[in-house]
């Protein structure tokens, strides 16, 4: 299992930057300015790679080595460019994909890629901001499952989903308030799978843009299920219901 890599200080982390090697986030401590912290900033921007702004101290969860007040957290996985998955679904090479709309917890997010390879699910897009990250916890969680799968980390996921849906997919989000019943839906094909976030569900802009809603059914008045379960009782509907 690959295990987390950090680089820190100033030349380290603007060598990583201009390497093309792939970010999982970056931390600038918040009363850093001046010409390396400006740089650092535009080349994260140009990149699309997540920076988070914290106090000096907090950089002692990751080092006690001189860090200048920048520090990068490098990925453990190769994220995809998205413009080869819309390519894919004009091809329709592949039947779903798997939108995750802002789950925060690692092990959440690594339970839901596992259960989405053992439904044959490959393609997993991820939003760079209030994400949770891909580490070797996620891997760990995943059993592996991250290793196998292509991810797509993006700065506007209602204008990727839209662009994706333009490709003729089908979008699908999960939503226990308004959704039809799950058991009954027949999805077509290819579609895309949208999970929200733990506490809050999908996002409204992106339920308003979905063309079905659906829920799962309960037998008892008790319906707060996992996210990552409820990601997998829907991915094994909508996998044994494909027309």
């Amino acid at each position: 299992m690959p295990s987390t890599e950090f680089v820190y200080g100033k030349n380290p982390v603007l060598e990583a930057l201009n390497s093309g090697r792939d970010i999982e986030k970056i931390y600038i401590d918040r009363t850093l300015k001046g010409d390396a912290e400006m740089e650092v900033r535009a080349k994260a921007k140009e990149r699309e790679i997540p920076l988070s702004r914290i106090p000096a101290n907090a950089f002692r969860k990751w080092t006690k080595q001189p860090h200048q007040g920048l520090l990068a957290v490098m990925s453990v996985v190769e994220y995809k460019d998205v413009s080869v998955l819309r390519t894919k679904l004009l091809e329709e090479v592949v039947d779903a994909v798997l939108i995750l709309d802002h789950v925060k917890d690692v092990r959440n997010m690594g339970a839901i890629i596992r259960s989405a390879l053992c439904f044959g699910v490959r393609d997993i897009v991820i939003p760079a901001k209030n994400s949770a990250e891909i580490n070797n916890i996620t891997v760990k969680a995943s059993a592996g499952a991250v290793l196998k799968c292509n991810l797509y980390r993006v700065t506007n996921l209602p204008k990727t989903m839209l662009d994706l849906k333009d490709t003729g997919a089908q979008v699908i989000s999960l939503d226990k308030k308004s959704g039809q019943s799950l058991t009954t839906f027949s999805p077509q094909r290819p579609y895309i799978l949208v999970i929200g976030s733990e506490g809050h569900g999908v996002t409204k802009e992106l339920l308003n843009k979905s063309d079905v809603k659906l829920a799962i059914d309960h037998k008892t008045e008790f319906d707060s299920l996992n996210v990552s379960v409820a990601t997998g009782i829907a991915l094994f509907h909508l996998t044994m219901q494909e027309s």
